[in-house]
């Protein structure tokens, strides 16, 4: 690769480990920087992107993988509610954070490394990306799975705010306030929902797309469904 560009070898790795995806169903686009794949029931949309950075050079060459998980049913309900949150069920998320690493994580393509970083991304996204997506198949299995009492989606990442909106559109009340009573307990800022939620019994106008908080603008959501809080976030 000595004739290659930083820019051309950050897009050969995108198409390379693209090519090892094809086989789950996934199609890529701008030249592998983007993998794609629809759920069954062709609402959720499963998407794997890699950034890269503007100052690229011979001996520095970033490839950040992010995940990503939509639904179109859930952002024309949201949007009807005057929600603007785009139909997320998962936000865009880098690798790291749903694997070991715990953090941002970014590797470097440049020389003798290229092979292993583009062996070690696609292993971590068939590893942690893909069971993932998995759950969110279908609606069904993905409520099931976020009706249960296991607080992890893997051992690395816990069920968050995130999935609520996917609750509260496509679940039972009952399915969905279980799924919000986890999430109050298993944050640091359980009190705050609560006090949040005490508030807005007297609030006139309610602005969904303000957060006081991480999760604000989607408490508030519950609040407007009429989810009741339950147990204690202590």
């Amino acid at each position: 690769m000595e004739n290659l560009k930083p820019r051309e070898i950050f897009l050969k790795a995108c198409s390379e480990i693209a090519e090892y995806f094809t086989e789950y169903g996934f199609k890529s686009a701008k030249k592998g920087q983007i993998l794609k794949k629809v759920s069954k029931d062709k609402d959720i949309s499963f998407v794997i992107d890699f950034q890269s950075s503007l100052r690229n050079y011979e001996s520095s060459i970033s490839i950040r993988p992010h995940i990503h998980i939509t639904s179109k049913q859930l952002e024309q309900w949201e949007t009807l509610r005057g929600f603007n949150n785009k139909g997320e069920i998962f936000g865009r998320t880098n690798i790291g954070y749903i694997t070991a690493f715990q953090n941002y994580k970014e590797w470097n393509l440049a020389g003798l490394s290229y092979e292993n970083v583009v062996k070690e991304i696609v292993e971590l996204l068939k590893n942690y990306a893909l069971p993932l997506f998995e759950i969110f198949e279908t609606q069904e299995n993905a409520i099931a799975f976020l009706s249960n009492d296991e607080l992890r989606f893997n051992k690395w990442t816990k069920k968050d705010f995130s999935c609520l909106p996917f609750m509260i559109c496509f679940a039972t009340k009952a399915q969905a306030e279980k799924y919000f009573d986890h999430c109050i307990k298993n944050c640091n800022w359980g009190g705050r929902v609560k006090g949040l939620y005490k508030e807005l019994s007297n609030t006139e106008a309610i602005d969904l797309n303000h957060s006081e908080f991480v999760g604000a603008d989607i408490v508030k959501l519950a609040f407007i469904n009429k989810l009741k809080l339950r147990g204690d976030s202590n």
